[in-house]
């Protein structure tokens, strides 16, 4: 399966720490980077993309500008990642 994604900047609840779901399915912007952004807004523990339920090649983010991630939660001593957290998972990530 592949998913378009329009022009714009993605902001919010929703439009942060977006999941494959350990699915095998292509994001893509429709016009590219410079026009497609995710901005994380610089919150603590907002990233752009998490793959953590074990994706594979199969799964590709292309084309997407990821803004302002901000990794942290203190309480479970994670600083890891600040656009795009990979644990256990191994995502085609293009462009």
């Amino acid at each position: 399966d592949q998913v378009f994604v329009t022009d714009g900047v993605y902001t919010g609840p929703g439009n942060v720490n977006i999941t494959f779901g350990g699915k095998a399915i292509t994001v893509q912007s429709v016009n590219g980077p410079a026009v497609t952004v995710v901005d994380c807004q610089s919150v603590v523990g907002n990233r752009g993309f998490l793959f953590t339920t074990l994706e594979t090649n199969a799964s590709i983010l292309r084309g997407i500008t990821i803004l302002n991630g901000r990794a942290g939660n203190l309480a479970a001593l994670d600083f890891g990642g600040g656009g795009i957290l990979i644990q256990n998972s191994s995502p085609r990530i293009e462009n």
